[in-house]
């Protein structure tokens, strides 16, 4: 019998493990104009950089957690790129019915039990500070520069996953002949 206290996530198919779920977390990956990642250092993290997010309150959805967490811990105001508009959840009756943005990602940490649902994000406005009560640092670096940080091998390997979604999406534009780096959201900078 499991214990109400401690859930377990069933996995996505038949053969799926299951897995001991005692938190939920929502994170972004968040580009902004000129390409670059939102990056934070957490105090006690061991100097790595990370992407913004943390705990989903009760009742709250995994994306409004993301981007509750990156304004809280950057100041930082974003909005979800939805890079898989065909994957949707719906709830019903009619009146209940709302779209929810797919995460780019989900990851399972066994050493800690928790579920983090990774959203593409996009920077909208605000000035990059760091909450001084759980974050050293709230930085914008390039995928380049990232490669190069103090940082986990997941979090580079995510940002380049969601640099090529982004490009393919033509969301975010590698070379184009204005020479910008950026969101494009009207397609007139093309490849």
């Amino acid at each position: 019998m499991q214990n109400a206290q401690m859930p377990y996530h069933g996995g996505y198919g038949k053969n799926s493990p299951k897995m001991k779920v005692t938190r939920a977390k929502a994170s972004g990956i968040v580009f902004n104009d000129y390409g670059q990642i939102l990056v934070v250092r957490y105090l006690g993290e061991n100097d790595k950089l990370v992407f913004p997010g943390g705990g989903i309150e009760p009742y709250e959805a995994p994306h409004v957690a993301a981007l509750r967490e990156i304004f809280e811990e950057t100041g930082v105001t974003a909005e979800i790129v939805d890079a898989n508009p065909a994957v949707r959840l719906e709830f019903a009756p009619n009146w209940l019915v709302e779209s929810l943005p797919a995460p780019i990602c989900t990851i399972y940490y066994r050493e800690y039990e928790c579920l983090d649902y990774i959203y593409l994000c996009k920077y909208v406005s605000g000035e990059t500070v760091a909450q001084e009560s759980e974050i050293s640092a709230a930085i914008w670096l390039t995928l380049e520069q990232l490669e190069s940080a103090s940082t986990y091998e997941n979090v580079k390997q995510l940002a380049r996953i969601a640099m090529t979604v982004l490009q393919q999406s033509r969301m975010l534009v590698a070379d184009c002949y204005n020479g910008c780096y950026g969101y494009c959201a009207d397609n007139a900078h093309p490849f």
